[in-house]
């Protein structure tokens, strides 16, 4: 356990608050008018994600899956595991064993299904937005509407279908200027 959970009620809005301005980014391929400079400032601020160097974040760059289980859990400021993995593929000591026990202790992911949580490979978008619907679904937080149903629906994979209705309608996720959602894309920095 260790998560920390504020009461959302169901009739509150539950749209994500926006940064409040003021936060500072080192990175140059995120200037001020990039349209993640505010959350990239906060999550760097928090101490909750790095660059790829001192002055550089490559936003466009694909997401390791243990990487973004490191960022999803050191930004919700959970209380790190101290289990060892559970997981084939996850070394014991490795930078991110204990956030990824701690994802996994809190119902966040649950691995690949052969044992291997997938060290190494790009994190796709559909199963992003499953990880970030059981992280909403354990704060509490309900939708009051209907998620998009976006152009390529017919690609996503059916475990990840109830997840992305909850996340767009949520406003954590969108699709691209065509209307879909790319569930077998990479999800970017």
């Amino acid at each position: 356990g260790g998560i920390k959970k504020d009461p959302v009620k169901e009739n509150e809005e539950t749209k994500p608050s926006q940064p409040s301005g003021g936060a500072k980014t080192p990175f140059a391929d995120v200037s001020e008018k990039h349209w993640a400079n505010e959350y990239v400032a906060k999550l760097y601020e928090s101490g909750a994600i790095n660059g790829v160097s001192e002055s550089a974040f490559n936003p466009s760059g694909s997401v390791q899956r243990q990487d973004f289980v490191k960022i999803l859990i050191g930004a919700l400021g959970t209380k790190l595991s101290e289990k060892k993995s559970e997981f084939a593929d996850v070394q014991s000591g490795a930078y991110y064993e204990s956030y990824v026990m701690t994802a996994l202790e809190n119902g966040f992911i649950s691995g690949t299904g052969d044992g291997a949580f997938g060290i190494g490979s790009n994190l796709k978008r559909e199963d992003a937005a499953v990880i970030m619907a059981r992280v909403l679904d354990s704060y509490g937080v309900k939708t009051l509407q209907l998620g998009k149903t976006f152009n390529d629906d017919a690609q996503v994979s059916d475990y990840a279908k109830d997840a992305i209705k909850k996340v767009s309608a949520i406003g954590i996720f969108g699709g691209d200027d065509l209307g879909n959602f790319n569930p077998k894309g990479s999800l970017t920095r």
